[in-house]
């Protein structure tokens, strides 16, 4: 039977995989800040699908087995959206705003991350402490499907920069 509690095994192989992960980056690695930002947030977005359920169930209740699934499948998006902007990063960086086209493939992942980094207030991922981190993805899939000028307003500047963007 597919439980919350099933999926804790599969939690915890994720955690020290991404614990290696860090450790290794930490110590010896080099990864462009974006790469290290993606894979970052597509290791905690597993987490959070794999150990929070999208709501509580009422006392006695248990959850049904289709969201688990959803949850596992949101999860496997998650990956494939942190291993698309980690394969494609260079693509990606150097990508020209209105010029270069952009794949259908990263169109579909760049929607695809702003759905799951856009959730209902009432979600789990839209409260506290997951913000952040959340917010860190939407940008990321803002920049996968725009390139490097994502976060630039309509007159060519960069709000946190406060410098034209080239």
């Amino acid at each position: 039977m597919l439980t919350r509690e099933s999926l804790k095994p599969l939690a915890a192989a994720v955690a020290i995989i991404f614990t290696l992960f860090q450790i290794w980056f930490t110590a010896f690695g080099v990864l462009e800040g974006t790469t290290m930002r993606a894979d970052f947030l597509g290791f905690v977005m597993v987490l959070i699908f794999l150990l929070h359920p999208p709501f509580k169930m009422k006392e006695g209740r248990k959850e049904p087995a289709a969201l688990i699934v959803l949850d596992l499948c949101l999860s496997v998006l998650a990956v494939v959206i942190a291993a698309y902007i980690t394969i494609n990063s260079a693509e990606i960086m150097e990508r020209m705003r209105y010029v270069d086209d952009v794949s259908a493939t990263g169109r579909l992942l760049a929607a695809a991350a702003l759905l799951l980094t856009n959730p209902p207030p009432h979600h789990r991922l839209a409260s506290g402490h997951h913000r952040s981190d959340i917010s860190g993805l939407c940008l990321l899939g803002r920049h996968a499907a725009l390139g490097p000028q994502a976060h630039a307003h309509h007159d060519g500047h960069d709000p946190g920069m406060h410098v034209p963007v080239q």
